[in-house]
């Protein structure tokens, strides 16, 4: 046939818009304290908190933090790490 052919094609890699994503140590209580936005959310079951104390070779999951599920709204999240590694870590 003669014309054109169009064709569009949409990924999401995650199932959330991030706002921020911010880490504190808080070295009152020896503490991380890790705060996140989302602003939108499709079908999102919780984040993985993970942890590497070798420089991004490995990673150690710390907990999962249930997320909303789905929203179109601004949706706050938080996850203390209440043993973080005396060597440092990321």
């Amino acid at each position: 046939a003669d014309g054109m052919v169009i064709v569009r094609q949409s990924y999401r890699i995650l199932p959330v818009e991030f706002l921020y994503i911010d880490a504190n140590f808080r070295r009152e209580h020896r503490e991380v304290l890790v705060t996140w936005a989302t602003g939108k959310e499709w079908n999102n079951s919780h984040f993985e908190i993970q942890r590497s104390d070798d420089g991004l070779k490995t990673w150690k999951t710390l907990d999962n933090v249930p997320g909303k599920g789905w929203s179109d709204a601004k949706v706050d999240y938080r996850f203390v790490d209440e043993f973080p590694p005396l060597i440092g870590g990321l």
